[in-house]
């Protein structure tokens, strides 16, 4: 099950990364300048666990492109001295960013290029209490911005 980085940024990068959808990227660039100071690198649209495998007889090209498209995807990993966050970013943030960030991390597990040492983190521009709850329950670090 490899981890596929994907696309590096200085933390600095004021575009829309990789992968990412318009309304995710406007809860990421008002969060973004409040860590830059903390965070070197970012990583957007990470790769993890094995995805779709091809039928037998599928040509190399096909059989890539659909593990590709159906690995599941971290949005973001931030990097920086002795820090890496995971991190699932959510328009509303609900149960399923919380089961998302938590069955992402565990496929990263099985191949951690960046290290074990990581906050599981959930940015958001709003979350019901209820989820609120679960995430902490669950230990993942929320974010709302």
């Amino acid at each position: 099950m490899p981890t596929i980085l994907g696309d590096t940024y200085p933390i600095s990068y004021p575009n829309v990364p990789a992968g990412m959808s318009s309304q995710d990227n406007l809860i990421w660039a008002r969060f973004r300048p409040t860590v830059q100071t903390r965070f070197e690198v970012f990583y957007a649209n990470v790769r993890v666990g094995s995805g779709q495998p091809a039928l037998p007889g599928t040509d190399p090209a096909s059989a890539a492109l659909l593990q590709t498209l159906t690995q599941h995807r971290i949005d973001i990993i931030l990097a920086g001295p002795g820090l890496l966050w995971l991190m699932e970013v959510r328009n509303n943030a609900g149960s399923g960013a919380l089961g998302t960030i938590l069955t992402n991390s565990s496929l990263y597990e099985q191949d951690p290029l960046l290290g074990r040492d990581y906050t599981r983190v959930i940015l958001t521009n709003d979350v019901d209490p209820d989820s609120r709850r679960a995430i902490e329950l669950a230990g993942v670090q929320l974010i709302v911005v």
